[in-house]
């Protein structure tokens, strides 16, 4: 999870998260999902992604709505894990894919609120 503090930026923040997916669903959705009461009086670690997602959008470009979006890219991995540990055989689209669809987004929101530009994400 350190990748999602400081100043990283949205695709290093978006590769973590889906490296961390990856790597072991069940592990991202205890990390990540874990209950205030266990997270040791902290913010709950998936607002501290979704804050580090937020911060990395706004940064980049402040024009589009960043609570949207990142909850957006902070839902898709966590709904992909989630549906990854309920039926770890199913149809769902490889890490790859989903990266690529956050990309295509998050590209278009940047799109679509600035009139043409798109950072990488």
């Amino acid at each position: 999870l350190d990748a999602l503090r400081g100043d990283a930026d949205l695709a290093t923040i978006v590769a973590t998260l889906l490296t961390m997916a990856g790597n072991s669903p069940v592990a991202y959705r205890l990390a990540l999902l874990r209950s205030p009461a266990t997270s040791g009086g902290g913010p709950r670690p998936v607002f501290a992604a979704y804050s580090a997602v937020r911060t990395a959008l706004a940064r980049t470009a402040p024009a589009v709505d960043v609570n949207l979006l990142s909850a957006a890219v902070i839902g898709a991995t966590t709904g992909f894990t989630t549906l990854s540990v309920a039926d770890p055989e199913g149809p769902w689209p490889s890490l790859d894919r989903l990266g690529d669809l956050l990309s295509r987004i998050v590209e278009g929101a940047f799109d679509h609120a600035i009139g043409g530009a798109s950072p990488n994400a």
